[in-house]
């Protein structure tokens, strides 16, 4: 979550974070003219870059904060055991 545009191709967990495109810019395939037209957007597109790396950012902290996960597995294993 380092607040840097983010252009990837579908990969991991890439598709996850960017499928909807509020975070960065997903490619469907990873060649010249797709990663071209990205990187020319983001250049081209200052406020869309803040925007969409604040989003990653936050995005990051909700799903993919480690006590934050914790406290969820902690929570499904006490429901569980309690089921």
């Amino acid at each position: 979550a380092f607040e840097v545009p983010v252009v990837s191709a579908e990969v991991g967990a890439a598709r996850e974070i960017l499928a909807d495109g509020n975070a960065g810019w997903l490619l469907e395939r990873l060649d010249e003219p797709a990663l071209t037209a990205a990187i020319n957007s983001a250049l081209s597109e200052p406020s869309a870059v803040q925007a969409k790396t604040a989003a990653g950012r936050r995005q990051i902290e909700r799903e993919f904060d480690l006590e934050a996960n914790a406290r969820r597995l902690a929570d499904w294993l006490h429901h569980a055991k309690c089921s």
